[in-house]
This record gives structure tokens, sequence and C-alpha cells, in this order.
């Protein structure tokens, strides 16, 4: 692995760690293509594009006595982009795949790539949050406007114009989606969010034009059937 992507990694998991305290993510020995332990994720840069499974599949199925893979190809290797990655490896799905997100966006799945269609649908089971929690289009599970496009054109349009620079922000976790993780791992009460929405978006401001999310032509590359394991599950601990 790339020295560069193993920063991006600690980086990733460190920031996490900070805010969600009952998520501990250590190093393991390397066996093969897999860790000694399971389960686990096992980080490979060997093939192109940013993608994850989502929620824990390692030590069951076709990961029986494996680890699940984590891919950071070329283009991937900063630390919003591999925190995307950790946080669908830990069971978050895409923010726009949340029933309400017609009340905050646009979607024209017309213009996704042959085959992509899927990654612009709704899934019934998405997180919608607690009692007076919004839609999050700032989460860093939230794609980019023109992700999965065909042809650049836009596939996400907020609502509201003034969030069109920060959807899909690949800078860090939101407010929420530390929250999320929080509540799915058992310490909702003990997460400390290094940011509030008015903090990200004053840090996504200093980043542009210089941020832009996702890095790869594709956007983040969730393959079909990949689907949460469910809650209290710890990934490579």
């Amino acid at each position: 692995m790339p020295q560069r992507t193993r920063s991006a990694w600690r980086d990733a998991a460190e920031q996490l760690t900070k805010q969600v305290p009952c998520l501990k993510l250590n190093e393991l020995p390397r066996a093969g293509d897999s860790c000694r332990q399971v389960p686990s994720i096992y980080i490979t840069s060997e093939d192109d594009g940013c993608w994850s499974y989502a929620g824990k599949v390692s030590g069951s199925g076709e990961f029986a006595g494996r680890s699940q893979p984590l891919n950071l190809g070329p283009g991937c290797e900063t630390t919003g982009m591999t925190a995307h990655q950790l946080g669908h490896a830990l069971g978050l799905l895409h923010m726009q795949a949340r029933p309400d997100r017609g009340d905050w966006i646009h979607v024209f799945p017309e213009r996704a790539v042959e085959g992509m269609e899927q990654a612009l649908t709704v899934d019934p089971g998405a997180f919608i949050g607690w009692q007076g929690v919004t839609y999050d289009i700032l989460s860093l599970m939230h794609a980019s406007s023109t992700a999965f496009s065909e042809d650049g054109q836009l596939t996400f349009k907020p609502q509201d114009d003034e969030f069109m620079t920060f959807i899909g922000q690949r800078v860090g976790f939101s407010g929420m989606d530390a929250m999320q993780l929080g509540d799915m791992y058992g310490c909702r009460a003990a997460v400390t969010p290094e940011a509030d929405s008015t903090d990200l978006l004053l840090a996504l401001a200093k980043h542009i034009p210089h941020n832009v999310g996702p890095v790869t032509k594709e956007g983040c590359m969730c393959q079909a059937g990949w689907w949460p394991a469910g809650e209290g599950q710890e990934i490579g601990r």
C-alpha cells in the first residue's frame, strides 16, 4: 500500500474515533490478501476507484474466514475520500438514498452511467434520523452533484442552489454522520462532533475550488448487492 494511502487511512480512522469513542480501529497483521483476525477490513489499492462494502460482510458468505476489501485506488488517497469509504464499511449508506430526499434535492437518473442507475435509487431502509433531524446535505456520505454521471451533467441538484458548491463535500464527517454512527454502535450520548454545519461550511469555503468530491470520475463506486449488516457490529477490532 502506498504511504500516502496508508496515511490517509490512519488520518480518517483517527478523525472518526475521536468523535465516536465506542469505535476502535486497530491495525492487524496481514495474512496474504486478508488480515489474520476476522471480522476485519483489508485495505487495498490494487484496483481503480474508491469502493467499499456497506456494513460487515467479513466472516460470512463469500468472505467466510476472510477480511472484506476496501479499495483506495489512484485519486482516492485523501482523508475525506478514505473516511467516506470507512463510513460505508461501518454501515452508512449514501445520504441521497433517503426516502425524503425529494424535499432537498432533484435527481436525474436518466443521466447516470449505464450500470450505475441503482446508485441513484431510494433505499426505504435508509437512516432518516431522530425527531427534529433533517436531511443532511453536508454529509460526508452525500454524493457530489455530478456523481455517476455519464457525461458530466448534474445527477443531483440541491433545491437550494446555495448548496451546489458544498454537496458531496469530502472534508470530513458532519455532525449528523458522527451522531448516526454513535447511535448505530451504542454511544450516541458520548459522541463529540468536530464540526457543526456552520463550522463545516467555513471549512469547505477554504477548500474551494481545490476540494472537489468525489475525486474519481465515477464517484463513489458502491457495487450492487452491498447492504449494512445491522447495528452494533464493530469492524476490524
